[in-house]
C-alpha cells in the first residue's frame, strides 16, 4: 500500500533594514575668559527617538580635564577624552533619546584660559543599543592637515570635530565631508566639525594653509535597525512508503 505524506514548509524570514542616520542641528560657542568652569551651548533641539547628540568640547590648557557633561541637568555619557601635547585637551560625550530644547552644558576641573564646544544632534541612530562605534584619533605638531580614519558602519555616519592652535581662514573638510560648524576664539585656537556619509571611505581629514598644531577626534554613528519587508519561501517534502 503506497501512503503520500504531504509537507509544506514555509520559513518566513525578516529582512533587516536600517534607516540613514542624518545630521539635524547644532550649536558652538566659545569662551576667551579666564573665569567660568563651564561651557553652556544654549537651545540644543531634541525630539525623542533614535535620536543622539554629539557634544565636543577642547582647550587649550594641558594640564586641566572635563569633568563633565550634561543635557538640561541630566548626565551625558563620555565618549572619549584626552590630552594632546601638540594641541590641547580634549572630550567628547552623547546622550541618547534627547527630548526638548535644552541646554547642553560642559564642566572642567578648573576655569581655562580659552575653551570651545559644539553640540550636535543626529537622527537614525541606534539610541536604544550601540550608539557609537570605536572613535579615532589624530594629532599634528606644527603642520597644514590632519586625520582620523574609522570603521563606516552601514547606513550610520562618521562625525568629526577638529582642533588649532590658531586660527586659519581657509580651513577646509575632506571631499566626502560636509563642514557643519566653526567657532574661534579671540584668533588664537578654533574648532570645525564636519560630518561624512557611510558612502564616505572613513578617512576624515581637514586641511590649512599655514603650520599649527592640533587635533582631531572622529566617531562613528551606528544606525538603528528598522522594520523590514517579510520574505517567504517554501518546498514541499513528498514521502513515499
Amino acid at each position: 500500500m503506497r501512503r503520500w505524506l504531504g509537507l509544506l514548509l514555509v520559513l518566513a524570514m525578516a529582512s533587516p533594514s536600517w534607516a540613514a542616520v542624518a545630521y539635524v542641528s547644532g550649536v558652538a560657542n566659545n569662551d576667551s575668559s579666564s573665569v567660568p568652569v563651564t561651557l553652556t551651548l544654549t537651545n540644543v533641539v531634541g525630539s525623542g527617538g533614535n535620536e543622539v547628540i554629539a557634544c565636543f568640547s577642547w582647550r587649550k590648557n594641558l594640564t586641566q580635564v572635563m569633568t563633565g557633561a550634561t543635557y538640561g541637568g541630566a548626565a551625558m555619557t563620555q565618549i572619549a577624552t584626552e590630552i594632546a601635547t601638540s594641541g590641547g585637551a580634549m572630550a567628547c560625550w552623547r546622550y541618547e533619546n534627547p527630548s526638548g530644547t535644552q541646554n547642553v552644558v560642559g564642566t572642567w576641573d578648573a576655569a581655562p584660559p580659552n575653551m570651545q564646544g559644539v553640540a550636535m544632534v543626529f537622527s537614525g541612530v541606534d539610541a536604544n543599543g550601540t550608539p557609537v562605534g570605536t572613535s579615532q584619533t589624530g594629532i599634528v605638531a606644527g603642520g597644514t592637515s590632519l586625520s582620523a580614519t574609522i570603521t563606516m558602519p552601514s547606513s550610520g555616519m562618521g562625525v568629526d570635530c577638529f582642533f588649532l592652535r590658531g586660527n586659519p581662514t581657509d580651513e577646509a573638510p575632506g571631499a566626502q565631508q560636509t563642514s557643519r560648524h566653526t567657532a574661534e576664539t579671540g584668533g588664537s585656537m578654533m574648532l570645525a566639525c564636519s560630518t561624512e556619509p557611510s558612502t564616505g571611505d572613513g578617512t576624515m581629514t581637514w586641511s590649512w594653509t599655514t603650520n599649527y598644531s592640533g587635533y582631531t577626534r572622529a566617531i562613528p554613528l551606528n544606525a538603528a535597525a528598522g522594520g523590514g519587508a517579510a520574505e517567504t519561501f517554501g518546498f514541499r517534502l513528498r514521502v513515499i512508503q
